[in-house]
Formats: structure tokens, sequence, C-alpha cells
């Protein structure tokens, strides 16, 4: 304790002691930190061009799913086929936002990274615009029906937890149409926290 004070002090004395603490005590550049201190998001991406394959593989499956749009009361057939895609996009999804996102997580000034991350939010936004049909749907199917579906296809089962919970929430969902809107508008409030985030718009706190 005695010793904080004398240095504290000392620093008072001496004109040119704070610049010196504070160099000394300022925090790293991103490339200035040790690896081993840091995400190792190499195990999600080694190479990026992965993850535009797959960013791109992202919009594909959304595109395919959007063509079961009005279908599920057609057959077991079709609500199967829709939820193996659905599985497929969220895996694909939670890897290509997962990494954008914390991409820009360790340098939120990085403009290559700021844009890996927008790119991915507008096509998490674009996927849930093209799938928002699907819980409604689900909805619209009796459970007469819908046990029919798994008594045909017992494969189903393995999605009978999320067809139940989207029905366990019926009273919740949004038709079609405004949980597409909601998709379409999901990122838009976000550019106030990216800019906060990089530093661009914080107020200036003079330190006496």
């Amino acid at each position: 304790m005695e010793n904080n004070i004398i240095n504290i002090a000392k620093r008072r004395n001496d004109p040119h002691s704070e610049r010196k603490y504070t160099m000394q005590n300022k925090l790293p550049k991103r490339d200035e930190v040790a690896a081993e201190l840091t995400w190792r998001l190499e195990d999600i991406y080694e190479d990026e061009a992965k993850w535009e394959e797959e960013l791109n593989k992202a919009t594909e499956v959304a595109d395919k799913m959007a063509t079961f749009a009005g279908t599920l009361s057609e057959g077991a057939e079709k609500l199967y086929e829709l939820c193996k895609l659905n599985e497929d996009l969220e895996l694909v999804l939670d890897r290509v936002y997962g990494y954008a996102h914390m991409r820009e997580d360790q340098d939120t000034t990085n403009s290559k990274y700021q844009g890996f991350h927008q790119r991915a939010m507008s096509v998490y936004a674009g996927a849930g615009e093209k799938t928002a049909f699907m819980s409604p749907e689900i909805l619209s199917l009796s459970d007469e029906k819908l046990n029919e579906y798994y008594a045909k296809i017992p494969e189903l089962d393995r999605y009978k937890r999320m067809i139940g919970e989207i029905r366990r929430l019926k009273d919740h969902m949004l038709d079609s149409e405004r949980a597409a809107s909601c998709q379409r508008t999901g990122d838009a409030g976000r550019i106030p926290e990216v800019l906060w985030n990089a530093g661009k718009c914080r107020p200036q706190i003079p330190v006496c």
C-alpha cells in the first residue's frame, strides 16, 4: 500500500511519468496478442474459402426449402425432407455466422471481418425469410395427420421434439407473412452497435 502511494506521488511530481505509465500499461493491439491467448477459429474454418463456400451453401439450402411452401399437407415425405434440410441449414448457419461474429469480436475495427459479419447476417435473415412458412404450416397440420406421418416414416421421430416445440408455442407464432417481414428487418438495428464497438461514436471523457 505504501509503495503504491509513493509511486503515485512520483508520477504526479514527474510531468512525463503519466505518459510513461500509460504507454507501459496500454492494451495491446490484436496482432500483438500471443496466439495462445486467442480463440482458435481455424478449428472452424482453416481456409476462409470454405467459409465462402458454406455461406453460399446456406442460401442454396434455404432456396431449396422455400420450394416446400404449401406442400406439408401432401404427405409425410414432404415434412421429413423439409426437416432434414432445416437441420442442415441450422448447422451451416451456426458455423458461418459464429465464425464471422467471433472474427469481428476479435477486432471490431477490422473492416474485413465487419464485412464477413454483415454478409453472414444478411444470409441469416434471408434464410429466415425464405423458410418463414415452415412453422405456420406445421401448425396447420392436425394431430391426427401428424400421427399418421410419424407412423408412416419412423425417421420423423428424430424431429418430433422440434415439431412439438413449434406446436407448443402456437399461440405465440406469427403467420408466414409477418414472420418473413421480421426476418427482413432483423439486422437493421445493429448499425449503432457496430459503430459503438469500433469506438466510432463513444463520447470522449476527459481523465483527470
